[in-house]
């Protein structure tokens, strides 16, 4: 019997003929095929390569496109982020490098993530605070929020009652404080506050104002007497001297309220000089003494003395003092 084998290469046949046979029993006996073997991709390059097994193989990652970012390769081996993971964004999260660099972990940020949520579900309304620099509708919103009124006019501002005396407000300067506060986003309860801070602070610098004032006052009025009374003593010649200036201004003009109050009757030099010029005038010329009920009239003095027991005079004129029973007559006849 005829046996021939097939090789891969290359047929032979085993004795001499064609290897020819019929189609009945052609006497050909088959080789089985080999195990699995690594299989050759071409019959002119290399060595054959083995295919790996799906069952034991290690995943591999799939390539990344241009521009995209492998997120596995920023993760270290310990489950934290690599240093200076950031570098790595892609292009459109570059900016917020900053904001991402605080996380340490995947965990961590999505612990944060999560806290986000559940403040934003609490705070459904909250406020975006805009930049200092944004243009005034967009701090709008929020100033309405806060309690900012629409307009200046809204503020209500108008004058106190009850000012203490020496303190006024004016209302072209209330409207220009209502027109700054709006501008600057002032709430009605800081405009408030702020008004009566005002008041408080006006009142205090009125009174040490007036206080100092008074104190001043005192002090150069004592002056100016000592001037008349070195000059005109403390006695009768002060007291009919200061008589004569009072009847010289009168005459001049000055009523009895500004012989009264008048700076300038506080003043040595103009006392002494009404003094003179009533002098240098006739009798029939300077205004009378003022008569029995007149302030500070001669009569009125002399009724002082003879009636008022706390006038200094009074116990001397009753006593008999020839000079005090002199004076007394003379005012009430010349008063």
């Amino acid at each position: 019997m005829k046996r021939y084998e097939f090789n891969v290469l290359r047929n032979e046949a085993g004795d001499e003929g064609d290897g020819g046979g019929d189609s009945g029993d052609s006497g050909v006996e088959l080789k089985p095929e080999p195990a699995a073997e690594p299989t050759p991709g071409s019959l002119v390059e290399g060595e054959p390569v083995a295919k790996p097994d799906p069952a034991t193989a290690e995943p591999q990652p799939k390539p990344t496109q241009a521009g995209q970012v492998n997120y596995r390769d920023l993760i270290g081996e310990d489950g934290n982020f690599k240093e200076n993971w950031t570098e790595n964004l892609p292009d459109h999260l570059k900016d917020k490098a900053s904001h991402f660099s605080k996380y340490k972990s995947m965990q961590h940020a999505l612990e944060h993530t999560h806290n986000l949520q559940q403040l934003l579900g609490k705070k459904s309304d909250a406020m975006v605070i805009p930049a200092a620099d944004a243009p005034r509708e967009e701090w709008d919103p929020v100033l309405r929020k806060l309690g900012v009124p629409e307009t200046p006019e809204d503020y209500g501002l108008k004058a106190p009652e009850g000012l203490p005396e020496g303190v006024s407000v004016d209302e072209e300067e209330l409207k220009g404080f209502a027109s700054m506060a709006h501008e600057i986003g002032l709430t009605k309860a800081q405009v408030a506050k702020l008004q009566e801070y005002d008041v408080e602070r006006s009142s205090k610098n009125v009174e040490s104002s007036a206080e100092q004032a008074a104190v001043i006052e005192t002090k150069h009025f004592a002056e100016q007497k000592q001037i008349l009374q070195k000059e005109w003593g403390t006695g009768q010649q002060f007291t009919e001297n200061a008589e004569m200036a009072r009847r010289a201004a009168l005459t001049f003009g000055l009523s009895k309220e500004e012989v009264q109050d008048s700076p300038l009757m506080r003043n040595a030099t103009f006392v002494k000089l009404m003094a003179n010029a009533g002098k240098a005038m006739s009798e029939d010329k300077l205004v009378a003494g003022g008569g029995e009920h007149s302030d500070g009239g001669l009569k009125a003095k002399a009724k002082s003395i003879i009636n008022d027991k706390s006038n200094p005079d009074y116990e001397k004129y009753w006593k008999g003092d020839p000079d005090t029973v002199t004076k007394v007559q003379g005012w009430l006849a010349n008063g």
